[in-house]
């Protein structure tokens, strides 16, 4: 009896020793990714206008946005996060946080749940020309 409840509590302790390495101790399961990063969003934004692209989160975690790449223009412009939106058959990315940035200059928004959302850049006013941008979205 005492060899099967030894047997017993070291069966447990070993098990919540693998959970604690895999998951909450900051282990990574087998094959699993801490961060994803979406291919690369590129496009061109014109004066007064905004670009923006969709993307699926499988977890609740941060979303990073950064542009590495705007030009001509040097000036800041605003990028955000929302969630895609139909209406009479258009469908356009609601914004729910945004951030006015430069290149390299990297926003990160927390707690998004899973889903789908958007990833959008915009002229906030300063855009004078048709500016070719690159932007890297990562969720962990």
């Amino acid at each position: 009896m005492v060899k099967r409840k030894a047997l017993a509590v070291a069966t447990g302790l070993a098990m919540a020793a693998a959970l604690c390495a895999t998951f909450a101790c900051g282990g990574n399961p087998a094959g699993a990714s801490a961060t994803i990063t979406e291919p690369a969003f590129t496009g061109t934004l014109g004066v007064g206008g905004s670009v923006s692209v969709p993307f699926n989160v499988t977890k609740t975690g941060v979303v990073t946005l950064n542009v590495t790449q705007f030009g001509p223009d040097t000036n800041p412009f605003g990028v955000g996060i929302g969630q895609l939106a139909s209406s009479n058959g258009v469908v356009t990315c609601v914004t729910e946080a945004t951030q006015t940035v430069t290149v390299n200059d990297p926003v990160s928004f927390g707690g998004i749940v899973a889903g789908t959302y958007c990833a959008v850049i915009y002229d906030i006013g300063y855009v004078t020309q048709n500016d070719t941008f690159s932007m890297t979205i990562t969720h962990s």
